[in-house]
């Protein structure tokens, strides 16, 4: 799913958790947007939200007004921004990544609709997919069945490979799955798999 098809699904659930009001009352709403990266990186998935918004009936300076956070920082530092955007009293927070872990660590009562490429459940945003049973929802980018399908790409644009390095985050939620996935795609074509575990990007350097 490319960035403007999920920031487009996150959007609409974000207002979809919003109790019901006619848009043509003059009523205005208010979301906040926490998104990682610098501006100009996160601009794409916030210019689409705004235009699914837009085809929904929900129109910036209209009925509706969306508070933008961003930080390029470690999930660590994000407590300040939370802060910010409990003080704002959003309705509903729309968040990328990291931020929603943020979220959930220093705001846990706020509504928030998630972009997550990690898995929800072990993350502990949700109770499960079918039914979150939390106030977070949203949709998980996480495709471990895709994993094996990379390594047959790989042998067949390599026939000659019989070793390959997989660099992972441990502590990503999913990501033992996803590196089980890795070496049983791996086993059955005959390839051996080291497994280079990064905990820091300081470390990205030294697994190279």
């Amino acid at each position: 799913m490319n960035s403007s098809r999920r920031a487009v699904v996150s959007a609409l659930a974000a207002l979809a958790l919003l109790p019901g009001v006619a848009r043509g009352q003059g009523a205005r709403r208010r979301i906040a947007w926490f998104g990682v990266g610098s501006p100009e990186t996160v601009l794409p998935y916030l210019g689409a939200m705004q235009a699914a918004l837009r085809e929904s009936g929900w129109e910036e300076g209209r009925n509706l007004t969306i508070d933008r956070y961003s930080s390029t920082r470690a999930p660590a530092d994000f407590e300040s921004i939370v802060r910010e955007i409990v003080n704002a009293k959003p309705e509903v927070v729309v968040t990328q990544e990291f931020a929603t872990i943020a979220m959930l660590r220093f705001a846990s009562g706020v509504p928030v609709v998630f972009g997550f490429s990690g898995d929800p459940v072990e993350a502990k945003l949700v109770k499960s997919l079918a039914r979150p049973g939390t106030n977070f929802t949203g949709m998980s980018y996480l495709a471990s069945e895709l994993v094996g399908k990379r390594i047959e790409f790989l042998k067949e644009a390599l026939p000659g490979i019989r070793r390959i390095g997989v660099l992972a985050r441990p502590q990503h939620p999913g990501e033992h799955g996803e590196r089980a996935a890795s070496e049983e795609a791996a086993r059955k074509l005959g390839i051996s798999v080291d497994y280079f575990p990064i905990h820091d990007p300081t470390e990205i350097d030294q697994a190279l």
